[in-house]
């Protein structure tokens, strides 16, 4: 990727760490990752809840619902012996 973006290697791993880096930079490993340039770097306009929730309802609102099991922690598999795969054995090595 960094040599797609014309960016060091380094450069690379102070983003993927979080740490300052130009905008310029950014903006190059940006488009090889498909954003147009400034997409990551321009300011954003905070919106207001009621606008957000309005986006996250229309963005979410053709899903439905779905039942699911809870999920079961190793000590209750162990503690029954059975998972879905068969008979489980614990033991320590």
């Amino acid at each position: 990727m960094a040599s797609l973006a014309g960016v060091s290697l380094s450069t690379v791993e102070r983003i993927e760490r979080g740490e300052a880096v130009t905008a310029d930079l950014i903006d190059r490993v940006g488009q090889v990752l498909g954003y147009d340039a400034g997409y990551l770097t321009a300011p954003r306009t905070p919106i207001d809840p009621e606008t957000a929730i309005e986006g996250f309802v229309e963005t979410y609102e053709h899903l439905q619902p779905v039942t699911v099991a809870p999920i079961r922690m190793i000590p209750a598999i162990a503690a029954d012996h059975h998972s879905v795969y068969g008979e489980v054995y614990w033991h320590d090595d």
